[in-house]
C-alpha cells in the first residue's frame, strides 16, 4: 500500500494526499491535525463508523478529522482525496483498504503531512498613550480596538487579538485578574566616603532618598494573524496597513476621547523555537501551589492547575463489579484532541496564568492560590513562541500533581493548656460565687 501527499496539487488550505490500494473493492483514507495522535484503526466496521459520522464542509473543519472515500475499480488506481488544511499545519494521514475477496488492509504506521506555507507571519501593533491604560484592567476597551481594527481590515475578529490572544467577544482564558506588581522602588545613597559620623535614628539625610518611578506612558501590544488560507501573505502590507489613517481612525474613534491621542508602531513578529531548561515542577503550600521553571528563550509559557482536586485513589484490593464487566467489552479506538492552554474548553477545568521570559529572566514561577487544604490537584505546562494565538513553535505539555498543605490541627499540649485553663475559670467563678 502506497500513501503520500501531492505537493503539486497542495496548497496552504488545501492538501492533496493520494494512496493505493492492493485490490479492486473499497479505500478510505483519513486525515488528522498531527495533534490528536490519531490511532490506526484495525477493523474494517471502524473505519464505515468513522468515515459516516464525518461530517465534510464544516467550518474549521482543517482543524478536525477528515474523511474521504472513493471506490477502486480496477487493479493499480489511485485513491486521490483533497482535504481541508491551514497554512504550514501538520497532519497524520492513513490509508485503509477493503478488497472485493473481503479482506481488510491498513496502513502499518501514519504518513506526516505538511500543508504549504503561505509565508505568512503575525503582525504586533504597538499602541502607546500618554494616560494609564492597561490591556488587563481596562481589557474591554481593548478588545473593542481589535474589533474596530478587524472591521476596517475586513478580516475575521479572531484574527485580531489583544497581548492575551483574546479578541472582540471573546476575553482570553489567560488573562490575569489584576495587574502584576511592578518591582520595588531603588534606592540611592550619595552619602560621602569620607563621613564615618554615625547618623541619629531619627536624622534626616535629603541625599538618601528613595526614587519613586513616574510612570509617564502606557503601552498596549495587539496582534495581527496571517490568513491562514490565502496562497501567499504579505507580511510587509500588513505592517504598512496597521499603521495607516484608517487604523488610526478606527482605534482614536475607541480611546481618544477617554485616553487622548496615541501613537502606533507595526512590526513583523519573528518567532524562535522555545523549549523547557529547566522542566516545571510544582510545590504545594498553604492553600496553595507554586510552578516553577526556565526554558531557553524568550516565550510565552502557560501553567494551569485544575479548579477541583483530584478524587480519593480505590483500594488496590476493591471489587467493582460493574468495571470488572465493562472491562471485557471491545472499544472502538478514536482520535483525542490534545489539550492546550489557549483554549476555552480547557479553562472551563483548570485555573489558567501566563508569564513571558525574556533575555535576561528566562525563569518563570506562577502561584495558584485559593485552593483547598490537603488536596491533590492536577497541573499543565507549556511553552510557546512569542505569539498569543497560533504560535508556530510549542512544546510538549508537561503535566502532573501537587498537594496544598494539610490543614493546622491542634495538638495534644495545646489542647491540655487549654483544658487547664478552662477549669482554672471554673473554680474561679465557683469560689467567687
Amino acid at each position: 500500500m502506497k500513501l503520500a501527499m501531492v505537493a503539486d496539487k497542495s496548497e496552504a488550505s488545501s492538501v492533496t494526499v493520494e494512496g493505493e490500494c492492493p485490490g479492486m473493492g473499497s479505500s478510505w483514507i483519513n486525515l488528522n491535525p498531527v495533534n490528536y495522535k490519531a490511532p490506526i484503526l484495525s477493523a474494517v466496521a471502524d473505519v464505515r463508523a468513522a468515515h459516516t459520522a464525518f461530517v465534510p464542509g464544516q467550518e474549521g473543519g482543517h482543524t478536525r478529522p477528515q474523511w474521504c472515500y472513493a471506490a477502486v475499480a480496477s487493479a493499480g488506481a489511485k485513491t486521490t482525496c483533497a482535504f481541508a488544511s491551514a497554512s504550514a499545519a501538520q497532519y497524520t494521514a492513513a490509508l485503509y483498504c477493503e478488497t472485493i475477496e473481503g479482506w481488510f488492509f491498513a496502513s502499518t504506521k501514519a504518513v506526516n503531512v505538511t500543508a504549504p506555507d503561505n509565508g505568512g507571519k503575525p503582525v504586533g501593533l504597538t499602541l502607546t498613550y500618554k494616560k494609564a491604560i492597561s490591556d488587563i484592567t481596562n481589557n474591554g476597551v481593548v478588545l473593542n480596538i481589535c474589533g474596530k481594527m478587524a472591521e476596517t481590515l475586513a478580516v475575521p475578529y479572531s484574527r485580531v487579538t489583544d497581548a492575551y490572544g483574546g479578541y472582540f467577544g471573546n476575553p482570553s482564558p489567560s488573562l490575569p485578574t489584576s495587574v502584576p506588581a511592578k518591582p520595588a522602588a531603588t534606592t540611592t545613597n550619595k552619602t560621602a566616603a569620607t563621613n564615618k559620623t554615625r547618623m541619629l535614628a531619627n536624622a534626616t539625610n535629603a541625599t538618601n532618598a528613595t526614587k519613586a518611578a513616574v510612570q509617564t506612558e502606557w503601552t498596549l501590544n495587539l496582534f495581527v494573524q496571517p490568513d491562514p488560507f490565502a496562497k501567499k501573505v504579505d507580511n510587509a502590507a500588513t505592517a504598512t496597513a496597521l499603521g495607516g489613517t484608517a487604523v488610526a481612525a478606527a482605534i482614536d474613534g475607541v480611546t481618544k476621547a477617554t485616553y487622548g491621542a496615541m501613537t502606533a508602531k507595526a512590526a513583523v513578529v519573528t518567532e524562535a523555537a522555545v523549549k523547557f531548561v529547566k522542566k516545571p515542577t510544582a510545590a504545594g503550600g498553604a492553600k496553595q501551589i507554586t510552578i516553577s521553571g526556565s526554558t531557553d528563550v524568550g516565550g510565552y509559557v502557560y501553567c494551569a492547575v485544575s479548579k477541583t482536586a483530584s478524587r480519593l485513589r480505590m483500594l488496590a484490593n476493591a471489587t467493582n463489579a460493574s468495571n470488572a464487566t465493562n472491562a471485557t467489552k471491545s472499544t472502538t479506538p478514536t482520535a483525542v484532541e490534545a489539550v492546550n492552554l489557549q483554549s476555552a474548553s480547557t479553562a472551563a477545568k483548570y485555573n489558567i496564568q501566563r508569564q513571558e521570559t525574556k533575555t535576561g529572566a528566562l525563569s518563570f514561577s506562577m502561584t495558584f492560590s485559593g485552593l483547598a487544604e490537603g488536596k491533590t490537584y492536577s497541573w499543565l505546562c507549556e511553552a510557546t513562541s512569542l505569539s498569543p494565538s497560533n504560535p508556530a513553535f510549542r512544546t510538549a505539555m508537561e503535566k502532573g500533581s501537587a498537594a496544598t498543605s494539610a490543614p493546622v490541627v491542634t495538638t495534644g499540649d495545646s489542647a491540655l493548656w487549654s483544658s487547664l485553663f478552662a477549669a482554672v475559670l471554673m473554680i474561679a467563678a465557683v469560689f467567687f460565687y
